[in-house]
């Protein structure tokens, strides 16, 4: 081998020849077939937004997805190993087949075209705007026992509630200064109390059942949490290969990630081989993290991470089913339409099953669908203004445009206030965080200095609350450790005592028995007989008509006077015990009861 032919083999040459060939033959094969992605797009099934009716508990954010075809290079994901190679075969077509797509290929662009005309004729105010682009946070739901219809009532539950989660709330949150409020709450026809919390922390601290009490001010109360978190506690997995299950994803992440709330295969991103997954996460620190790896590895595979960003929502009207005003407003109707089939729905029992038929287009399809020629129509003019406008969306908002409402020549995927976002980069750009050339090193300031001291403080107090809070949990564990190690023995001491109550009670019966006993048979016997005597010696004195037993008789009497006193002061003794022993049989019944109590707690 010649040093030429060893320098190319340390170089490499050979194997980089061989690459870019290999790189070459794909792009051939790319050119020949038509890759499909998987893009986000108006769900045919949409959430009713409307200001005369209750929220949902279920926080419909989520927009649908569909494939559709696209002809550029995309980077293969992590699927090349389930590929399958298919074997080339000739396909014929029938040729009136051919012509009655091409036919329905025309009348859709034709009814493409024509919704392109009628959606400039639509008027969007400010208001509609505005609606679009908030977030519209839903209800929390509390259950009670009894059920609520006074206005004092009601608030006093309001702030007992506040007041019971507030220290713990800013155990958790030790950097949050706003007030800890409820933004409204009202009661639904149940009798039940519903609160809507417009701050996101709180919102998510309260997402937890466990974290309420059972009663408030006597009222039992079950609270229902919406299903889902904003959009700031939501990150999207990219591309997971159906051989790895929602199941298996939820006990991978809960290794690293305890505040891990809720798993979902999002609609419509489904296909051959991957799909996206929802994640919401109750730890903003967990959500930051994951979303600034971008990347996860799952059971030994690298998977895209994103942030979710909801798409722009339509305001309904509840009466008439038309988009761009609400039920206060409404022109259209002087009664509420039903959105199935269009009829009255002056009793709502009747239209749970009745026929579907929207009243807009009369389609088999319900009047609120997005699939339906006026909303589509509305909302292709809703993101169009929004496009247009973007500096009346707030700083921190930030929109996601469906593919079906995107320029064929536009790749921009998000609505937001570029004002405010001068810096901003795409979601897709990454950089080396180690490169000083992209990251150069920032100067310490004074004010930066501060900010750092700031977050340093604001760490250390969540460490020492989390460590208190660890301590009061581990003595409590303890506590509950030694009671159940003790708690034969106090069952013992618990059964002797009322062993020993009961002998106490038994010898108080004998007593008084025995006290009875006496005074029949000492004082009452010996007053009879000593009244017996005195009679006899009476009647022998009359019979002899001598005085030598005036004597006898004086001293009976004394007997007898001596005998009545003694038994009246027996009698008072015997009572003032028994009163005694009453006052001492109650402490000693309080005593125990107490003692026992407070053995059980």
């Amino acid at each position: 081998m010649t040093s030429v032919q060893k320098d190319q083999l340390c170089n490499g040459d050979e194997f980089q020849e061989t690459i870019g060939q290999l790189g070459t033959n794909e792009n051939m094969n790319n050119n020949n077939t038509t890759n499909s992605s998987l893009k986000r797009h108006a769900t045919s099934e949409r959430p009713r937004y409307s200001d005369d009716e209750d929220a949902s508990n279920n926080n419909n954010y989520t927009t649908g997805w569909t494939t559709v075809p696209n002809n550029k290079q995309k980077k293969k994901s992590n699927d090349k190993d389930e590929r399958v190679a298919t074997n080339n075969s000739r396909t014929f077509t029938n040729s009136i087949h051919h012509r009655e797509k091409q036919r329905t290929t025309i009348a859709n662009d034709n009814n493409q075209n024509q919704h392109r005309i009628n959606y400039n004729n639509i008027k969007i105010s400010n208001y509609e705007l505005s609606y679009a682009a908030e977030y519209h946070y839903s209800p929390f739901k509390l259950e009670c026992e009894p059920k609520l219809n006074d206005k004092k009532e009601g608030a006093k539950l309001v702030n007992e509630l506040l007041n019971y989660i507030r220290n713990d709330f800013k155990r958790e949150n030790p950097s949050f200064s706003k007030p800890i409020l409820v933004d409204l709450w009202w009661f639904d026809l149940e009798g039940n109390l519903q609160m809507i919390i417009k701050s996101t922390e709180l919102y998510v601290y309260l997402c937890k059942k466990e974290r309420y009490p059972s009663e408030l001010n006597n009222i039992k109360i079950n609270p229902i949490p919406p299903a889902h978190l904003p959009p700031q506690h939501t990150i999207i997995l990219k591309w997971i290969k159906h051989s790895i299950s929602d199941q298996d994803i939820k006990e991978e992440l809960n290794i690293n990630y305890k505040s891990l709330r809720s798993i979902t295969t999002m609609n419509g991103t489904r296909n051959d081989r991957t799909r996206h997954v929802k994640i919401e996460l109750l730890d903003k620190k967990d959500y930051e993290l994951l979303l600034n790896n971008r990347k996860i590895n799952l059971m030994g595979q690298l998977y895209e991470i994103d942030e979710f960003l909801p798409a722009p929502k339509i305001l309904i009207c509840g009466r008439c089913n038309q988009p761009g005003h609400i039920k206060k407003t409404c022109t259209n109707s002087t009664f509420d339409i039903c959105r199935r089939c269009g009829g009255e729905r002056t009793n709502a029992e009747e239209h749970k099953e009745c026929h579907i038929k929207c009243h807009h287009c009369g389609a088999d399809h319900i009047s609120t669908d997005y699939k339906c020629p006026t909303l589509d129509d509305y909302r292709r003019q809703l993101i169009h203004e929004l496009k247009k406008h973007p500096e009346k969306l707030p700083h921190h908002i930030q929109l996601f445009i469906p593919s079906e409402y995107r320029n064929q020549n536009d790749k921009i995927k998000i609505i937001q206030n570029k004002t405010t976002h001068q810096n901003y980069q795409q979601q897709q750009q990454y950089y080396n965080k180690n490169d000083q050339n992209q990251w150069p090193l920032l100067t310490q300031s004074p004010t930066t200095r501060t900010i750092e001291i700031n977050q340093s403080l604001n760490e250390t107090i969540k460490a020492l609350s989390d460590e208190l809070h660890q301590l009061k949990c581990r003595y409590k564990e303890d506590q509950q450790q030694i009671k159940e190690k003790y708690k034969e023995h106090i069952n013992s001491i618990n059964q002797t005592c009322m062993i020993i109550q009961q002998q106490q009670q038994t010898q108080q019966q004998i007593i008084t028995t025995m006290t009875n006993s006496i005074k029949q048979m000492i004082f009452i016997t010996g007053m009879k007989t000593t009244s017996a005597v005195s009679n006899v010696i009476n009647k022998m004195k009359m019979k002899t008509n001598c005085n030598d037993y005036d004597e006898d008789i004086q001293q009976l009497a004394r007997q007898t006077e001596f005998i009545k006193e003694m038994d009246s002061s027996f009698s008072i003794h015997i009572n003032s015990l028994e009163q005694l022993a009453d006052k001492q049989n109650e402490a000693l019944n309080k005593a125990l009861d107490n003692l026992f109590n407070d053995l059980n707690v």
